[in-house]
């Protein structure tokens, strides 16, 4: 595992007028949706950027508008954080561009094609999110915690062929704690798979732990963990 500063650089986030979101979004490109949030890729001073719109309930509206105040986390090199939000009439968070995406999409790619990574990539990748795994669970004065949604759509792809470890969610930033719903899949620690459920306990940093070994999983051999679909049967998530 690689090293980790001592004393943790606090970032400050920029906060977009509402007619900086309006400039920004007029050059933006549709790059796809989940349940949270629209993606597309827009121009903000003068360079690519990646920008998800906030798709929520006012009450979630509000808690989101708290809590992307307090994103201004510690720096790592291998975590990437927003550099920008909005959260005005359209709240949304602004992220740098990788040009290779998401190590989802990047894995899909390659199988698409037949390909697959080096193992010094692989090895590279793991080291990179271990570190920042790490990282991410120190105590830096409650600055950081745990991840809680640790998954290959929330992994980016370095342009020098490395990995980087989103610190946020969309979800984890419309609801509290004690409300988070987590997702069912193989990412997500057995006790804590939420199957739409809440949860009755939290998540600790063994829960990202088992996460991360899934994600190795994934980047290693392309494949997700079993689940048993009847007693006599098993088979592959998707």
């Amino acid at each position: 595992m690689g090293s980790v500063a001592a004393t943790p650089e606090v970032s400050r986030i920029r906060r977009l007028t509402d007619g900086e979101f309006e400039r920004m979004f007029k050059s933006g490109t549709f790059m796809g949706e989940e349940s949270t949030h629209l993606m597309y890729k827009c121009i903000l001073d003068g360079k690519q950027v990646a920008v998800f719109v906030v798709v929520a309930e006012e009450e979630e509206l509000n808690y989101f508008r708290n809590k992307v105040k307090t994103l201004q986390n510690a720096k790592h090199k291998k975590i990437v954080g927003p550099i920008a939000y909005c959260d005005g009439k359209t709240p949304c968070v602004v992220l740098n561009l990788f040009k290779e995406g998401t190590l989802k999409d990047f894995l899909l790619r390659m199988r698409a094609t037949g390909k697959d990574l080096d193992i010094q990539q692989k090895v590279r990748c793991s080291r990179d999110l271990a570190d920042a795994l790490y990282f991410l669970h120190r105590d830096h004065k409650g600055l950081l915690s745990w991840h809680r949604d640790l998954r290959p759509e929330n992994i980016f792809m370095d342009n020098d062929g490395g990995c980087q470890l989103a610190n946020f969610s969309i979800s984890s930033m419309l609801r509290g704690p004690a409300e988070q719903q987590y997702r069912s899949g193989p990412y997500v620690v057995p006790e804590l798979n939420g199957r739409g459920r809440e949860l009755a306990a939290p998540a600790t940093d063994k829960s990202d732990i088992y996460s991360f070994g899934m994600v190795l999983l994934k980047l290693f051999t392309n494949k997700t963990a079993l689940a048993r679909a009847e007693p006599a049967a098993m088979k592959e998530v998707p």
